[in-house]
C-alpha cells in the first residue's frame, strides 16, 4: 500500500510540474487540457513501444537462443543507463 501511495505522490508532483510548465508556455489565452493530454498520450505511446521492443527481445533471447537472463538484462540495463545519462546532460 505504501508503494502505491508513494507512486501516487510522485506522479502528482511530476504532473503538476508539467502542467505548470505548459501553462507558462501557453500563457493565459489557451486551455492547458488539450496540449497536456496530447503530450501525455505521446509519452505513454512511446513507453509502450519501447517496452514492447524490450519484451520481444527478451522473449527471443530466452526462448529461441536459450540465453540465461543475466546475459541479456545487464546489457539492456547498461543501454538504458547510458541513454538516461545522455538525456540528463542535454541542455
Amino acid at each position: 500500500m505504501l508503494n502505491y501511495l508513494l507512486a501516487l505522490g510522485f506522479g502528482l508532483i511530476h504532473g503538476l510540474g508539467f502542467s505548470n510548465y505548459f501553462k507558462a508556455i501557453l500563457g493565459n489565452d489557451e486551455s492547458i487540457v488539450h496540449p497536456l493530454f496530447a503530450f501525455n498520450v505521446g509519452v505513454e505511446a512511446g513507453q509502450i513501444f519501447i517496452v514492447t521492443i524490450v519484451m520481444a527481445i527478451a522473449y527471443i533471447m530466452m526462448n529461441f537462443l536459450k540465453l540465461p537472463k543475466k546475459y541479456w538484462t545487464i546489457p539492456i540495463s547498461l543501454l538504458a543507463i547510458s541513454v538516461a545519462g545522455y538525456l540528463l546532460n542535454q541542455r
